[in-house]
């Protein structure tokens, strides 16, 4: 899934899946989304990736799951 948002930097990348982390202080969202979405991936053996959305803008959310057979 992708959005045409401002976008995370890739610094910032690894940080907003802590609770309460914001990195637009815009007074919307709690800062909570991505880190429960991250947990909830992990309690699953999922991975949680963000990057650029296409050409740049926004954001790309990958959930990608293993194959349990593995």
């Amino acid at each position: 899934m992708e959005d045409n948002g401002a976008g995370i930097a890739a610094a910032e990348r690894r940080v907003v899946l802590r609770p309460f982390h914001r990195v637009h202080d815009d007074g919307d969202g709690s800062g909570l989304g991505l880190a429960i979405v991250d947990s909830i991936a992990r309690n699953h053996g999922a991975r949680l990736a963000l990057s650029d959305g296409e050409g740049g803008i926004g954001l790309c959310v990958t959930l990608t799951f293993t194959d349990p057979a593995e």
